[in-house]
């Protein structure tokens, strides 16, 4: 399959999942599965967070065994009233070419809560771990998530072999309150 055509591909899962209205009977379905390919993940950077919504929030990547890395994440918010089911989240892909990230045409957009009610790209192991089991935050109280692995097999399929960095900018009622850089590779054992 040649890379026009993957283009392509990722153009039309672009436009479907930002066109796509109330009026449609089913929504874009993000539930993917792929075996195609592993993700061979880096690690996991915070650029910046509004200390308006957020009294702490951390990332740590670390080896979770010898093949598979995992993180922590520890989040405290500071805004009465918080609802996540208003959280939304837009990941933008980059391209590891000539030296730098450059633009991928892969963006998508979704609510956290939805993300992890469906388990979209394994967001559902969010609450394997931690004290964060639902959907829904208290003002203050820190929470945790230990251990979460990327479930690969939940990413969409046809990615090229690459280095990516993907940008997910969490936003609530339009204004920013994370952006997080995650940073790892496309590869094919067997390619």
């Amino acid at each position: 399959m040649g890379q026009t055509h993957l283009m392509f591909v990722f153009f039309a899962v672009f436009m479907r999942s930002q066109f796509c209205t109330a009026q449609d009977k089913e929504p874009f379905n993000f539930n993917f599965f792929q075996n195609d390919y592993h993700i061979d993940t880096e690690r996991i950077e915070l650029v910046r967070y509004d200390k308006n919504y957020l009294k702490r929030y951390e990332f740590r990547t670390f080896k979770y065994n010898r093949t598979c890395t995992a993180f922590n994440i520890t989040f405290c918010y500071v805004m009465d009233h918080f609802d996540m089911k208003k959280l939304e989240i837009v990941a933008q892909a980059y391209k590891f070419a000539s030296n730098e990230y450059r633009l991928f045409p892969a963006r998508f957009g979704f609510n956290f809560c939805d993300a992890i009610q469906k388990n979209m790209f394994g967001m559902e192991d969010f609450r394997n771990c931690g004290n964060f089991t639902r959907c829904s935050v208290e003002k203050g109280k820190t929470y945790h998530v230990c251990n979460w692995k990327i479930n690969e097999s939940k990413f969409p399929p046809l990615i090229p072999t690459g280095r990516y960095m993907i940008e997910f900018t969490h936003s609530y009622l339009s204004h920013e309150v994370v952006v997080i850089r995650g940073y790892g590779g496309v590869v094919r054992p067997f390619a």
